[in-house]
């Protein structure tokens, strides 16, 4: 399935990018301090632009590490649907200064796993659609389960999109989306009106989706 080996590829990107990148910036910061301490006795705007490097690569670190992160989310796999999610909402706001709501209602722990995985894409493809988009700071993304479905909400407050226009699914990742509530049986709408908000809904019926006996996260 393509969407299975495209979650493999972002698993095998997001562990190369944490446990071989990140350690290699994690050197060069060191190799920075050293260079400090060699040359104490150099003039000063030496000095401040060393440590604005330091600065600047402890950044890409963050960055990189947050990166690894949207890839490859270790807390879906370990902990559920709802803490992962949660997980992504604190970082994301930190990152963005936005306030991110999360409200659940019945969901449980343990959910097949491709609900799961397509889920918490669409929650952070919508999510990322916000930040980067909508101009909002506030965010409510509400999971609840209701008889045999689960279903996720997220709304905001910004500026809103056209649709239509975004129709193709460039830029707004809608047509993954989409797809991806496909693939598990379920349905996606989205409203947007400018100047007001937009309010992602998504419905994924629990029967005739099996949990697999490996899931690819």
């Amino acid at each position: 399935m393509l969407i299975e080996a495209q979650e493999q590829e972002r698993a095998r990107i997001g562990r190369e990018l944490h446990d071989d990148i990140n350690q290699r910036l994690a050197l060069v910061t060191i190799g920075i301090e050293q260079v400090q301490d060699l040359i104490g006795a150099s003039p000063s705007e030496v000095d401040d632009r060393l440590r604005e490097l330091k600065k600047q690569v402890s950044s890409i670190s963050a960055g990189i590490h947050a990166m690894a992160h949207d890839l490859h989310s270790s807390s879906l796999e370990y902990l559920g649907l709802v803490p992962a999610v949660r997980k992504l909402s604190e970082e994301l706001g930190k990152r963005q200064g936005m306030q991110i709501e999360i409200e659940n209602d019945g969901v449980p722990c343990a959910l097949p796993a491709e609900i799961s995985l397509c889920l918490f894409r669409v929650v952070q493809e919508a999510l990322h659609n916000a930040t980067r988009h909508s101009g909002a700071k506030h965010v409510v993304v509400r999971l609840e389960k209701i008889k045999n479905q689960i279903h996720v909400t997220l709304t905001d407050s910004g500026k809103g999109f056209d649709i239509a226009a975004k129709a193709n699914g460039q830029g707004l990742g809608l047509a993954s989306m989409r797809e991806r509530i496909r693939l598990v049986n379920g349905k996606i709408v989205i409203q947007s009106t400018q100047e007001v908000g937009t309010c992602v809904q998504a419905w994924v019926p629990l029967q005739g989706n099996v949990v697999p006996r490996s899931a690819n996260y």
